[in-house]
């Protein structure tokens, strides 16, 4: 899998409470259609005290302030 730096949205960030992103997607106006998958790779490095779990949400909106942002995953 090839990586990039555009494609990083939280590098050793610290989750100690819920966070969001230090970086986001902003695809404009392309228009992927149906059937061309995203694929989005999710990896924890870092053994959590305290805690038990983590929950990640996908979220989208149509502003980079996220005013008005959905969940979809």
């Amino acid at each position: 899998m090839i990586l990039d730096k555009e494609n990083l949205y939280s590098d050793d960030q610290a989750l100690t409470t819920t966070a969001d992103s230090t970086n986001v997607l902003d695809l404009g106006v392309a228009n992927r259609g149906p059937g061309n998958p995203m694929l989005i790779l999710i990896q924890v490095t870092t053994t959590f005290a305290g805690g038990t779990d983590v929950t990640i949400d996908l979220e989208t909106d149509d502003n980079t302030s996220f005013s008005s942002l959905s969940t979809i995953g």
